[in-house]
């Protein structure tokens, strides 16, 4: 059985019911007829979306516009109106459109769409603004080199940039000219080998013809002979420079040791910025200084070893340009293992000894406490301010080559491990901190005998090596090396330098007494080599052996070390040596 209504539309838009009935297999059952009017479904209006891009710039601005966005949910759109606020109006290009705009001004635009039942509906976009074309700009032109100073043969690199407000399309003519070679190009990113100071000069020019320039400049220096040796005797026989420092007035202070007999007595030495020798003194048998640092006046600490019946104590003490004792280390000691390492910081006075403590004192070098860095190693290094404590040095380490190894360890205030990295066969492992980094330098002796190569490796905060970097001291093949790092200084133009005892035997010689020089070796931020020294101060002496250096306020570079008088320097009469050189 269907059920159904008969209808038909009446001229009002009403529809009127015929019949109604159900239609069975049987015939037709009517079940009446009437008027029975029925509402339809009213229509829906588009809805309009545009966008316009770009909505500002220079006269004449091309702007496409876009009106893909739009719909209509009951039926379709059947034309697009684009008004462009300009008095442009356009109903043929459809869902999309591109005007140009001539006149500087702001523009009001539009989008009406229109749908198949003639239902309408209108978007207003934001303001589309055109402006004026400035006057031409000049080019901007940057030049720089990294590192711009370093020793012969010198890597760095350079860097130059050309650019224009105008766009790039209007630069006409943009070069480099380092020396006599001209690169070309807006954008040069390269490295250079320099073996003398250069300047590089930046060129660029525009369409409209104004013009940029930039010069950089590339100081290329090298460690030349000393401008002065001094060597101080003080009699005894086998002497040496353990230690240098430098006051304020560029007053120069030596340390180190002199040894008669078997007896160690330490010794100190004044010489002014000629190397004129000015003072000297002695202290008591047993005595040895190891080390230098500066307080906050024109005067220096001084921290090293006293031995007296078999027992050991830690030097604390004052000195003044003048050689005199404001503190007498002798009669400050304090119970340890001997000093290695002397921080001053925050008017109190840190002592690394060789048993892995370090020791605390206030500012008279009364001793206030003692904190382990490191158990059974020795501290050879360390860093410190108010939230941490570096410290390096070496250990046993039966696992390694040679039963030794270094490391590098941070630790809070408190001397709670924040983190350690260990250097496998590695000696005597000196740091410096400089522009938040960590420096480490030693001496790598699984290669012995053919090599004991120095290595510089720089630290994040962290522990992890950002570069690690290596010298043998440029010697010949034929000889074996032996290199020790003694002193990890920081270098006034950035990085580190560090101190050896430079060392070579020529090959089957049983019994060589030679060839030991003074040396430095300067290594940049970025790991490169800025200048090597090496410099024979004593002919045919073994004991001709730089041990520290520091850098006057001229920045001129003076090592402290062991040497003496004439040719054939031998053990028993070898004399403090220092030497000032000139970077240049």
């Amino acid at each position: 059985m269907v059920e159904y209504n008969l209808i038909e539309k009446v001229k009002s838009g009403l529809y009127k019911t015929m019949a109604v009935g159900v239609l069975t297999l049987g015939g037709f059952f009517g079940y009446g007829c009437g008027d029975n009017p029925v509402e339809p479904e009213p229509n829906k209006n588009p809805v309009a979306e545009a966008s316009a891009s770009p909505m500002q710039g220079h006269s004449p601005l091309t702007v496409d516009f876009d009106g893909r966005e739009s719909y209509d949910s009951d039926g379709t759109i059947v034309k697009y109106i684009w008004t462009f606020g300009d008095g442009v109006r356009d109903s043929t290009s459809g869902v999309t459109a591109s005007h140009t705009y001539e006149t500087v001004r702001s523009y009001a635009s539009d989008l009406t769409v229109v749908d198949n039942d003639g239902g309408r509906n209108s978007k207003s976009l934001e303001s589309i603004s055109v402006t004026r074309l400035p006057e031409n700009q000049p080019p901007q032109v940057t030049l720089s080199f990294s590192p711009d100073s370093g020793a012969a043969p010198l890597e760095s690199r350079g860097q130059y940039v050309c650019v224009d407000p105008d766009g790039e399309e209007d630069i006409a003519e943009s070069k480099l000219t380092v020396g006599n070679d001209t690169y070309t190009g807006t954008s040069f990113d390269s490295t250079f080998v320099f073996d003398q100071s250069a300047t590089g000069t930046g060129y660029c020019r525009d369409k409209g013809g104004l013009e940029a320039t930039v010069e950089a400049g590339v100081e290329v220096t090298s460690a030349s002979g000393p401008m002065w040796v001094r060597n101080i005797d003080f009699g005894r026989g086998q002497e040496g420079a353990q230690t240098i420092g430098i006051t304020p007035s560029d007053q120069t202070v030596v340390a180190g040791f002199s040894v008669s007999g078997g007896a160690v007595y330490g010794v100190l030495g004044g010489l002014d910025s000629n190397g004129n020798v000015k003072w000297t003194r002695e202290l008591e048998q047993g005595t040895n200084i190891t080390d230098l640092i500066p307080s906050n006046t024109n005067s220096l600490f001084v921290t090293g070893t006293y031995r007296s019946s078999g027992n050991e104590s830690t030097l604390c003490g004052e000195i003044d340009s003048e050689g005199t004792f404001i503190i007498d280390p002798v009669l400050n000691k304090f119970e340890g293992k001997g000093g290695s390492v002397i921080k001053y910081f925050n008017n109190k006075i840190y002592i690394g000894e060789y048993n892995g403590d370090m020791a605390v004192a206030e500012s008279d070098c009364s001793f206030l406490e003692r904190l382990t860095l490191r158990g059974n190693s020795r501290i050879t290094g360390f860093s410190i301010n108010q939230d941490y404590i570096l410290a390096s040095g070496d250990f046993n380490d039966t696992e390694g080559d040679w039963n030794i190894a270094g490391f590098v360890r941070k630790l809070d205030r408190d001397g709670n491990l924040l983190w350690e990295r260990i250097y496998d066969d590695a000696l005597e492992v000196r740091l410096v901190e400089q522009d938040g980094m960590i420096y480490v330098g030693s001496v790598q002796l699984t290669s012995y005998p053919n090599s004991w190569p120095m290595f510089i490796s720089k630290l994040d905060q962290k522990g992890v090596e950002q570069w690690n970097v290596s010298w043998d001291g440029d010697l010949e093949p034929i000889y074996t090396r032996e290199h020790f790092p003694k002193s990890l200084i920081p270098n006034p133009s950035g990085g580190v330098v560090l101190i050896p005892q430079l060392g070579e035997i020529p090959s089957g010689n049983p019994d060589p007494i030679c060839c030991h020089d003074f040396g430095a070796w300067a290594v940049g931020p970025a790991g490169n080599t800025l200048w090597t020294l090496r410099q024979d101060l004593v002919h045919n002496s073994f004991f001709d052996i730089s041990n520290d250096a520091v850098f006057d306020s001229e920045g001129n570079l003076i090592i402290a070390g062991i040497g003496g008088d004439g040719d054939n320097v031998t053990v028993a009469n070898s004399d403090i040596t220092v030497a000032k050189f000139k970077l240049r």
